[in-house]
C-alpha cells in the first residue's frame, strides 16, 4: 500500500495554494497517495482524517496562523498516531516556535526534495527538515530545477473546491526568488539563509510555462492568467520571449507584478501588446526617507511617476500597494504616501498596516529605535487591517486604521481627499462603516481589474465565502 499524506488547510479562502500544488506534484510523481482537506471546522477535518488514517499530516502557513495549526495538532495527536510536518514562512523564519507545539517536524525553505525523502523513508530525516527538539539545519538542499519538476498538481484542490476550480482568473508562478532587500519583506533574510543553495532568482523556461498554463486552460475555466511572481519583469530577455509567445500559445489576457525602478517604455509596450490588461506594483511610502533609507526600496519619485504615466498611456489598469503605520511614521508622512499615489493615477490603491513579524529587518529597526516592544507571535495582528502595534497613541492608531479604509477611495477620487470638509467627514464615520466601505470598494474594483466574472452560482458561492471570511476577520481584530 502506498504511503498516505494529507495536506490540511484550516483557512479555506479563495486563493490558489502554490506550495501545495508543487509539493503534491512531486509526492504523486514519487508514488505517494496524497489528499487535501480544507475546512474552518476542525471537527470535520478530524473526522475525515480518522477515516483516512494517514501516516503524515502536512501543514503550511504564515506566522500569524501558527498558533491555530498548533492547537489543531494537539487535538489531532489525541485522536490519531500520525506524523505532522509544517512548512511555510512561519517555520523558515522562526523555527524555534516548533518546540512550543506538538507538531513533529518543520521544513525550512523549499520542501520538494526533503518532504518526499521523509515521507518515502517512513518519517526519517531529510536535509531541510528537522524534528521538534532538534537544532534547525544550517545547510540546505540545492534549489530545485523548476523545469525538472512535475507540473503543479492543481487537481488535488480543484477536484474538491468548487470556488478555486471555477474561478475564471487563476494564478501562476513563472519563477522563484527576489534579489531585492526590502526590509519589510522576508526575501532579504531568505536570500542570506539559502545563499549556498544556488541562484536565488530562477525562471521556468517559456516552453515549460506555456505547457503548464495550456494544461490548466484545457481542463478548467481560465479567462485571465495572474502571475504572482514578486517581479515578473526581472529578466528582460525572458520577458520579451514571453511577450512574443504568450499571445500565440495561450491567447488570453494576463496580469503581473512589476517594479518601478525596472520599468521602461519598451517593457510596458511589450506587456500591453502581448495581452497584459492589469499590473500590480508598489510604492510602499511616498516619503523618500522611509521608502529608500528605512525600507530600502531604492527607487525615486521620478521612477514611480513615470511608471504610472506609462501604464496609463498604454491603457493597462494598475493597482498600487503601500505600507502605513511604519515605525516612527507620522500622519503627515502617511498623507505624503497618499498624495504620491494620487499623482500616479492608479485604478486601485491599497495601504496595509505594518505587522512586525519576527526576522524582518524592519522589525529589528523598530525595536532598536524604541518604536516597538516585541510581542509573542500569537499576539500579532492576524491581518494588515486591524491596528498598528507600534508604540503610538491610541488616537493616532485609530486614525491610521481610518486612513487605511479610505485610502483606495481617496486615491481613486482625489476630490474627496483634497476637500478638507469632505475628508474630515469621511474620516469621522464609524470604523465599522469605513471597513465595509473599504471592502465594497475593493471587491468592485478588484473584480473589474482582474475580470473575476462567473455565473450566478459561482458568484453566490465565492461571495458567501468572502463574506464569511470577512466577518471572521473582523471578529479576530477585536481579540
Amino acid at each position: 500500500m502506498r504511503t498516505k499524506a494529507v495536506f490540511v488547510d484550516l483557512e479555506q479562502d479563495i486563493y490558489d495554494r502554490h506550495g501545495v500544488y508543487a509539493l503534491s506534484g512531486v509526492l504523486k510523481r514519487d508514488g505517494v497517495d496524497v489528499r487535501y482537506l480544507a475546512s474552518r471546522n476542525e471537527d470535520d477535518i478530524l473526522r475525515d482524517l480518522s477515516g483516512i488514517r494517514p501516516q503524515f499530516v502536512l501543514y503550511s502557513t504564515y506566522s500569524s496562523y501558527f498558533a491555530k495549526y498548533a492547537a489543531f495538532d494537539r487535538k489531532l495527536k489525541d485522536a490519531l498516531d500520525v506524523t505532522s510536518v509544517i512548512g511555510g514562512p512561519c517555520m523558515t523564519f522562526n523555527p524555534g516556535i516548533l518546540n512550543e507545539s506538538s507538531i513533529d517536524a518543520g521544513c525550512l525553505g523549499e520542501g520538494e526534495k526533503a518532504l518526499s525523502e521523509m515521507v518515502l523513508g517512513g518519517g526519517g530525516t531529510a536535509k531541510n527538515i528537522f524534528r521538534r527538539g532538534e537544532t534547525p539545519p544550517q545547510s540546505f538542499d540545492d534549489f530545485v530545477d523548476l523545469d525538472a519538476m512535475p507540473f503543479p498538481d492543481r487537481d488535488i484542490i480543484y477536484e474538491a473546491d468548487y470556488v478555486r476550480r471555477n474561478n475564471p482568473s487563476k494564478t501562476f508562478i513563472s519563477g522563484r526568488g527576489c534579489p531585492f532587500s526590502c526590509t519589510y519583506c522576508f526575501n532579504h533574510k531568505y536570500n542570506k539563509m539559502f545563499k549556498g543553495s544556488g541562484p536565488i532568482v530562477r525562471k521556468k523556461s517559456i516552453s515549460y510555462l506555456m505547457e503548464e498554463i495550456g494544461l490548466v486552460k484545457r481542463r478548467y475555466p481560465l479567462r485571465l492568467a495572474l502571475f504572482n511572481d514578486d517581479t515578473f519583469i526581472i529578466n528582460r530577455n525572458w520577458l520579451f520571449e514571453f511577450c512574443e509567445r504568450f499571445p500565440r500559445d495561450i491567447g488570453i489576457p494576463y496580469a503581473c507584478n512589476v517594479r518601478a525602478n525596472l520599468v521602461d517604455e519598451d517593457i510596458i509596450r511589450a506587456l500591453a501588446e502581448s495581452g497584459c490588461v492589469a499590473i500590480n506594483w508598489s510604492i510602499e511610502s511616498g516619503n523618500d526617507f522611509f521608502r529608500n533609507e528605512v525600507m530600502k526600496r531604492r527607487m525615486t519619485k521620478e521612477q514611480i511617476l513615470n511608471t504610472g504615466r506609462l501604464l496609463n498611456k498604454y491603457g493597462i489598469r494598475h493597482r498600487i500597494g503601500n505600507v502605513i503605520g511604519l515605525p516612527g511614521e507620522t500622519l503627515e508622512q502617511i498623507y505624503e504616501t497618499l498624495e504620491l499615489n494620487i499623482a500616479a493615477r492608479p485604478n486601485l490603491s491599497l495601504a496595509n498596516i505594518f505587522v512586525p513579524f519576527p526576522g524582518l529587518e524592519l522589525t529589528k529597526y523598530a525595536m532598536e529605535n524604541g518604536f516597538y516592544n516585541e510581542l509573542p507571535e500569537d499576539k500579532l495582528p492576524l491581518n494588515y487591517f486591524a491596528k498598528s502595534v507600534m508604540n503610538i497613541p491610541k488616537d493616532t492608531n485609530d486614525m491610521i486604521v481610518r486612513i487605511m479604509c479610505l485610502f483606495p477611495i481617496f486615491t481613486r477620487y482625489p476630490k474627496t481627499y483634497f476637500n478638507t470638509k469632505v475628508r474630515n467627514r469621511l474620516l469621522g464615520l464609524p470604523r465599522s462603516v469605513l471597513r465595509l466601505m473599504y471592502e465594497a470598494f475593493y471587491v468592485i474594483s478588484f473584480r473589474s481589474m482582474y475580470r473575476i466574472h462567473g455565473g450566478i452560482r459561482y458568484t453566490s458561492v465565492i461571495g458567501s465565502r468572502y463574506v464569511r471570511n470577512l466577518f471572521l476577520s473582523l471578529f479576530s481584530e477585536k481579540r
